[in-house]
């Protein structure tokens, strides 16, 4: 019985010394302020050359090349470059110079209104 007690109470003191570390991590994740989401823009795009002109969200151009291995999305479903316009607001993952998958999306304010 005694062994019991003492594995019981070790148990507690261990309990009890890791639970204020947890709540401190807890509170403070919840307190970290939410950034807007800042999304890069389709500058240019070449179908010859299979490449696309992004200005990134710092304001520079970055060319990139586009394969058969890139995965492009245009509004949530499949796409080719070719239907990728100037202006596009882009989502994009890079390998170097290389394009492994490009999202992008109408911007809000050129979306047309479907109350008409």
């Amino acid at each position: 019985m005694n062994r019991y007690l003492k594995l019981f109470f070790g148990t507690l003191v261990v309990a009890l010394l890791l639970a204020p570390g947890s709540l401190l991590a807890a509170n403070n994740t919840a307190a970290a302020p939410k950034k807007p989401k800042v999304f890069a823009k389709i500058a240019a795009v070449d179908s010859a050359k299979n490449t696309v002109t992004i200005t990134d969200t710092d304001g520079t151009d970055k060319t990139f090349t586009i394969n058969t291995f890139t995965k492009i999305t245009i509004e949530g479903k499949p796409g080719k470059l070719a239907d990728v316009t100037i202006g596009m607001k882009a989502d994009f993952m890079s390998n170097g110079t290389r394009l492994s998958r490009l999202e992008v999306t109408t911007p809000l304010e050129e979306k047309p209104d479907k109350k008409k």
